[in-house]
């Protein structure tokens, strides 16, 4: 699935488009979730944006 850009379509999102991209965004959340989170054993501290990018800062659980 991917996301529907207002800009890009050139038109207003439709109320099934808005959810989809609702629908979509919630779904690679609970993959990070799912993978990054165990992984890391701490936790993500902080979720920024830069641009096109999603930075995610982990913090590590000490043994």
């Amino acid at each position: 699935m991917t996301i529907t850009y207002r800009n890009l379509k050139g038109a207003p999102l439709s109320a099934d488009e808005l959810d989809q991209n609702f629908k979509e965004l919630h779904e690679r959340l609970e993959k990070l979730e799912e993978t990054v989170l165990p992984l890391s054993q701490g936790g993500v501290t902080r979720i920024t944006q830069e641009g096109a990018e999603l930075l995610l800062n982990l913090r590590q659980k000490r043994s």
